[in-house]
């Protein structure tokens, strides 16, 4: 047979080649449901056309799969109805069309396992992070910042008292080691911090007291040079000695033995000579708002008579006079069940209705702090409509933190 001149390969490649480009747009799922479409209509259409062509005759069907062939060859799916008007039973064209079909199933494959995988590494994150979908809970590090201190291998700990501006209350920071050769004597001893002002906290009162701690008998000596400036009034004494048992309150410390120039006792305003406090007291753990927004946990007291429920329902208790809030929500029921063991079960209702995580935090951390005032380990939520929230898991009983209000190890707060 005669090949025509005029169309060779290389003006043939040169027509393909001017060409307009065309984008597909297409997903992956519309191509191969496209593809399994055409492949369908052409099994129908080789059919019909075999018998035509078998009628016509071996020569002309030859010049028409000729002609097809180079047809066929342009590899663009865009010219499918005009490759599929001039289809014949030549197998170059199945071969085609079957290479398509499988490169559009396998990549409808690949794209499927990609998706499959983004939603299970999705699912994994939602997990790890405490998320709770249902309740509207996102519990991520950056929408939740604990305000409470759990003790880590190697690290010492350091809890220093600040009294409010209104000398009411003591707001207590802990401080942490900056090596992990530093013993907690030398730590609490080293430690001189500057607490910005609109922190609405006074200046620290023991920057140049010293402290001899020993954990194993539960007893401090504090040692005050002999130009200390003691507390003159009945309020400044007050917080004096509570700054002092909120001090070392979190060591289970019983007992401080005070001196002045190493000799027993110190003048107070109203109490002269006075030798030794007892850490006795209760207190309960709220919020304060400081002028510069910044909020803080608080030490409250109240009366050492009073049961671990009716503690909790002081954190209702809101005081605007001295910046502080309650941090359980007057929606919300809380109701103590006792134990005899170091574990207290907390039954909660009406948590449903709270529209912010980082509240409902601040309401499980000072229960957890409140908790500890009255010996307990650990604390046991019942009726929370989540399993998780930030690093808690409520299928299990809750630590109780070391201690409130953390600061960054920082060697400028050391003398």
């Amino acid at each position: 047979m005669k090949r025509n001149n005029h169309h060779n390969d290389d003006s043939i490649q040169d027509l393909l080649n001017r060409m307009p480009s065309v984008e597909d747009r297409q997903s992956s799922e519309e191509l191969y449901r496209k593809i399994s479409t055409k492949r369908f209509q052409h099994v129908q259409k080789r059919s019909k056309r075999k018998k035509a062509l078998t009628a016509w005759g071996a020569g002309i069907a030859s010049l028409a799969a000729i002609i097809l062939f180079f047809v066929v060859a342009f590899p663009s799916m865009q010219m499918d109805n005009a490759q599929h008007d001039t289809a014949s039973s030549n197998e170059s064209m199945d071969a085609s069309a079957d290479q398509s079909t499988s490169e559009a199933h396998e990549y409808k494959e690949a794209k499927l396992q990609e998706t499959e995988e983004s939603h299970q590494s999705s699912d994994q994150s939602k997990s790890d992070m405490g998320n709770d979908s249902e309740q509207g809970f996102v519990a991520t590090d950056s929408a939740l910042s604990s305000q409470v201190v759990y003790r880590e291998d190697n690290k010492k700990y350091a809890t220093l008292p600040f009294a409010d501006v209104q000398g009411q209350y003591i707001i207590p920071f802990t401080f942490q080691s900056v090596n992990d050769t530093q013993t907690v004597e030398q730590l609490y001893n080293s430690l001189s911090p500057s607490i910005q002002e609109d922190w609405g906290v006074m200046e620290y009162q023991f920057s140049s007291v010293s402290f001899n701690i020993n954990q194993k008998e539960r007893i401090v000596v504090a040692g005050f040079p002999e130009d200390y400036e003691f507390p003159g009034s009945s309020a400044q004494e007050n917080i004096f000695l509570k700054s002092l048992k909120a001090m070392f309150r979190p060591l289970n410390i019983q007992t401080i033995d005070l001196q002045t120039n190493g000799e027993p006792g110190v003048d107070l305003g109203n109490n002269s000579g006075l030798k030794q406090i007892k850490l006795d007291g209760i207190s309960v753990y709220k919020r304060f708002n400081s002028p510069n927004g910044l909020q803080l946990f608080v030490q409250v007291p109240i009366n050492q008579s009073a049961t671990v429920e009716e503690a909790l329902n002081k954190l209702k208790v809101d005081e605007p006079n001295f910046n502080v809030e309650g941090t359980i929500p007057k929606e919300v029921e809380v109701m103590a069940v006792e134990t005899t063991g170091d574990t207290l079960e907390v039954n909660v209702n009406g948590v449903e209705g709270l529209e912010q995580a980082r509240y409902t935090l601040w309401m499980i951390e000072s229960i957890l702090m409140t908790a500890k005032e009255f010996g307990y380990q650990e604390v046991k939520f019942n009726g929370f409509p989540f399993e998780r929230l930030g690093t808690y898991n409520f299928t299990k009983s809750l630590q109780v933190p070391f201690s409130v209000n953390p600061m960054p190890a920082n060697q400028s707060y050391s003398k």
